[in-house]
């Protein structure tokens, strides 16, 4: 018995100690490699994907300006690629170009007439369309893994197309007003992003004030569905 239980643990030693060489990993100088392959072990894995990536939104305009009372509240559908091109850890900056389209509703063409649009230079057809092609800078900071704010600054062009004809408004009043020339805008507001657990998508809502120069002021919520490459 005693032999038997000598035997049983001059195995084990034998066993261990040939684990820890296996382990360790000595190279040809007598250094182990064990603190190297700790450090490899011990990488970050981040949980959400950046780089280009593109964008579909889909929310509200309001005209907070001279239009008011005149145009009423309406959608907003919009297209948007862009780059992740700071990528930091807790921080990241972008360039984003988009397509906007809005949709809204008026007053009547009378009406428009009798509340003086003549005079005032605002005269609008009754159901409004703008289309707007921009391009944004983006800074977002990361307080949680998966949730990031940003602001963002940016510009471009809005046209409101001619679709119809104001009773009572000659076409020259509108070529030579709001619906004959493209508006140069300037936009800015902010984003919050939720990077989900599905790979590459994420989610989120913006909001920016716009102005269309000779046009008005216009405020956009809009959520957004964003893919990742």
């Amino acid at each position: 018995m005693t032999r038997l239980l000598l035997a049983a643990v001059f195995g084990l030693s034998a066993s261990t100690a040939a684990y820890a060489q296996d382990f360790d990993e000595f190279d040809e100088s007598g250094n182990t490699n064990a603190v190297e392959r700790t450090t490899s072990r011990s990488e970050v894995v981040r949980e959400v994907v950046k780089g280009l990536y593109f964008k579909s939104n889909i929310g509200t305009a309001i005209y907070v300006g001279r239009f008011v009372n005149w145009v009423q509240p309406g959608t907003a559908v919009g297209l948007a690629a862009g780059q992740d091109f700071v990528d930091n850890e807790r921080s990241s900056i972008a360039w984003e170009v988009n397509f906007v389209q809005g949709v809204h509703n008026g007053l009547y063409n009378s009406d428009q007439l009798a509340g003086g649009c003549l005079q005032a230079g605002t005269c609008l057809q009754g159901d409004l369309r703008t289309y707007t092609l921009g391009a944004h800078l983006e800074f977002a900071t990361y307080p949680k893994r998966r949730f990031g704010i940003g602001g963002r600054l940016g510009g471009g062009l809005m046209l409101a197309p001619q679709m119809v004809l104001l009773e009572g408004v000659n076409d020259v009043v509108l070529t030579e007003g709001l619906h004959g020339k493209p508006h140069p805008v300037g936009s800015g507001g902010v984003e919050l992003e939720y990077y989900s657990k599905l790979s590459h998508f994420s989610v989120g809502l913006n909001i920016d004030a716009m102005y269309a120069i000779g046009f008005d002021l216009s405020v956009n919520a809009s959520a957004f569905l964003k893919y990742t490459l």
